[in-house]
C-alpha cells in the first residue's frame, strides 16, 4: 500500500512538471542561411514562460554537436504582470563536412530541485564547401623572391629615448611625488580594509566559529593598521591603549570563552564590536591620509 501510494505521488508530481512545461515552447534559429567550416555562425534562442516560473539556458558544458561554442551574449529579462521573455545568442562553429548540419537546444525548467528540458524545433544551416573538386595533382608555383634586410639597430635613438624617459619620470616625482605616494597609500588602505571586512565577516558567521584563531586574525589586521605589535600584546595592554567601553568587554568576553571556556551567548556579538572599532580605527587613519597628517 505504501508503495502504491510513492507511485501515485511520483506520477502527480510527473504529470504537473509536464504541465508546466508544456506551457512553455523555445524558439531557436540561426542567424545565416550558409556557413563556411570553421566560420562563425550566431544561434538565437529565445523562450516566453511564466514569471513564476524558473529558466536556466544551456552553458559552455552543453554538447552543440555537430557545433561547438565559442561564445554566449544573454540579455536582460523582460516580464509583464504573467509572463517573462529571455532570450540568448550563442556564437558557434563547425568543422564537419556534412552539407546540411542540423541543431536544436534545450531550456531547463526548473522545480522543486528538479529539472526538465524542453527543446526547441529544429533548425538547419547550409554548409559551403570552399574546395568543391580535389584534384589528383597540384603544381605548386615559387614565386618566393629573396630580399636581404637592414638589422641595423639605432642606438643612438635608443639612448636618447632611455634619457628622455629618465629625464620626465625624475621631473614626474620631484613635483608628484608625495601626491602619488599618498595616492598609492590611500590605494593600498582601502583594498586592505575591504578584505578584511569581507573575510573576517565569512569568519564570524560560521556555525564551529574557532575564537582564538578569530581573536588572532583581528589582531594581525590591526598590527598592519596600527603599526603596532598587537599580536604580541595580551588583552590588558590592548585596553590600557585604547579606552574604548566596547572593546574593553569585547576583548575579556572573548578571553573568557577561550581561556575559561565559557560559551558566550554573544560571543559572536563581541567579534562584530572588534570589527567595528577597527572600521572606526580605519576611517580615522584615512582622513589623516588624505590630508597628510602623520601620525
Amino acid at each position: 500500500m505504501v508503495k502504491r501510494r510513492g507511485l501515485l505521488i511520483l506520477i502527480f508530481y510527473h504529470l504537473l512538471f509536464s504541465g508546466f512545461a508544456q506551457e512553455i515552447k523555445p524558439k531557436g534559429i540561426f542567424l545565416d542561411d550558409s556557413i563556411k567550416i570553421g566560420e562563425a555562425v550566431n544561434y538565437s534562442l529565445s523562450v516566453k514562460y511564466p514569471r513564476d516560473q524558473d529558466i536556466v539556458f544551456p552553458d559552455s558544458n552543453y554538447n552543440f554537436m555537430p557545433f561547438e561554442i565559442n561564445y554566449k551574449d544573454f540579455f536582460f529579462t523582460y516580464s509583464d504582470s504573467i509572463y517573462s521573455f529571455d532570450s540568448a545568442v550563442f556564437n558557434l562553429s563547425t568543422f564537419e563536412i556534412d552539407t546540411i548540419q542540423y541543431l536544436k537546444l534545450p531550456v531547463f525548467v526548473l522545480s522543486n530541485g528538479d529539472s526538465i528540458a524542453v527543446f526547441t524545433d529544429i533548425d538547419s544551416i547550409i554548409l559551403e564547401h570552399v574546395v568543391t573538386q580535389i584534384p589528383d595533382s597540384i603544381a605548386l608555383i615559387d614565386n618566393t623572391i629573396y630580399k636581404e634586410l637592414n638589422l641595423a639597430f639605432n642606438y643612438p635613438y635608443l639612448i636618447v629615448g632611455v634619457f628622455a624617459f629618465l629625464f620626465i619620470t625624475g621631473l614626474i616625482l620631484i613635483f608628484f611625488g608625495k601626491d602619488i605616494k599618498r595616492k598609492y597609500l590611500l590605494y593600498k588602505l582601502k583594498k586592505r580594509h575591504k578584505k578584511f571586512i569581507g573575510d573576517f565577516q565569512g569568519i564570524i558567521i560560521q556555525n564551529d566559529l574557532d575564537f582564538e584563531n578569530t581573536l588572532f586574525t583581528w589582531k594581525k589586521y590591526m598590527e598592519k593598521l596600527d603599526k603596532s605589535p598587537y599580536t604580541r600584546f595580551t588583552t590588558k595592554e590592548i585596553i590600557k591603549t585604547y579606552k574604548d567601553k566596547s572593546l574593553v568587554v569585547a576583548l575579556r568576553t572573548i578571553d573568557r570563552a577561550i581561556y575559561g571556556g565559557k560559551e558566550e551567548n554573544e560571543i559572536k556579538k563581541r567579534f562584530e564590536d572588534l570589527l567595528s572599532f577597527s572600521d572606526q580605527l580605519y576611517r580615522k587613519r584615512l582622513e589623516k591620509l588624505k590630508y597628510g597628517i602623520s601620525d
